[in-house]
């Protein structure tokens, strides 16, 4: 494992030289389409994190009298059973 990662920025080097040889254009064409996709992505989460924010910031969420009971747990296993099916 441990080589595989030593040998990796090698590995990487090689095949950009080939892909530079291969078709310089195309190269560029998905290093800067990568790049894009990156700050698409980067601004995608930003306005989700805003949104996130705006939605749960200002005290968030419903009183909790208005919640359904969870059942208290006692450290001994609950004799309660669910129907499945």
């Amino acid at each position: 494992m441990l080589s595989a990662l030593r040998s990796m920025p090698k590995l990487v080097g090689t095949t950009l030289r080939m892909a530079w040889h291969a078709d310089p254009r195309a190269l560029l064409a998905v290093a800067f389409s990568e790049i894009g996709q990156g700050i698409a992505a980067a601004v995608g989460l930003l306005a989700v994190n805003a949104v996130m924010h705006a939605l749960l910031g200002s005290g968030g969420s419903a009183p909790r009298s208005t919640w359904p009971p969870l059942p208290r747990s006692n450290g001994k296993p609950s004799t309660t059973r669910t129907s499945a099916g």
